[in-house]
């Protein structure tokens, strides 16, 4: 019994660095992806009039996606100073 679980753990301990690569690759593209959406959603603002309902709404949904892309962005640099640490 103890052979396998030495065998199970140490399989666990040879995946933990792939599985953090990983994460660290999904976190860039999550970033990457509301830096894409805050930039498309600007640019749809800019071309409706200024004060109209939908220049708003995209402005706000811009401005949502900035704000998740700055969440992500400090969510990632706390996990990698965790790790170091």
């Amino acid at each position: 019994m103890d052979r396998v679980k030495w065998f199970r753990d140490r399989a666990a301990c040879q995946r933990s660095p792939e599985e953090k690569e990983i994460l660290e690759e999904e976190f860039k593209r999550t970033i990457s992806s509301f830096d894409h959406w805050e930039k498309i959603w600007n640019e749809l603002g800019q071309k409706e009039e200024s004060h109209s309902g939908a220049a708003i709404y995209t402005f706000q949904t811009a401005a949502m996606f900035a704000k998740l892309a700055f969440d992500c962005r400090e969510g990632f640099k706390k996990a990698k100073s965790n790790l170091k640490g």
